[in-house]
């Protein structure tokens, strides 16, 4: 963070902490352009992934932004990709639908893009933007 810090200035506000209710409400409910959560949903349940982004949401201004980055399966999936997956420490690594499911509980637009190119091991990640 001290790096965002120094490169970005006064330009924006940047927080790492644990995220909770309280967090929202002391932060500012509605005051958040973007909220960035990069190889995080896959280690969360269901529940906790809606209570997730329902965090989000709150947090998020009109027309801000919550971009999430994780590992996913999809069909036709070359086979070493699928044992890297099935050998992250998040338990929870789904498909496409299951991600974006999860998400349009909260939030109505959401885009999904899957690649295969973001690293150089055969890897299969799913980014998510969505909307409030």
């Amino acid at each position: 963070m001290g790096w965002a810090r120094t490169r970005y200035g006064d330009r924006a506000r940047f927080f790492c902490r644990t995220v909770d209710r309280a967090a929202v409400e002391e932060l500012g409910r509605g005051s958040f352009d973007i909220v960035v959560a990069h190889g995080v949903v896959h280690h969360l349940d269901d529940d906790q992934a809606r209570a997730f982004f329902g965090l989000a949401h709150d947090a998020l201004k009109g027309g801000g932004r919550l971009v999430t980055a994780d590992g996913c399966y999809v069909p036709g999936q070359s086979w070493l990709a699928r044992f890297l997956l099935s050998m992250d420490r998040g338990r929870f690594v789904r498909g496409e639908e299951s991600y974006v499911r999860l998400a349009r509980q909260c939030f109505e637009a959401v885009r999904s893009d899957i690649r295969h190119d973001t690293f150089r091991v055969p890897y299969t990640i799913i980014f998510m933007e969505c909307t409030a």
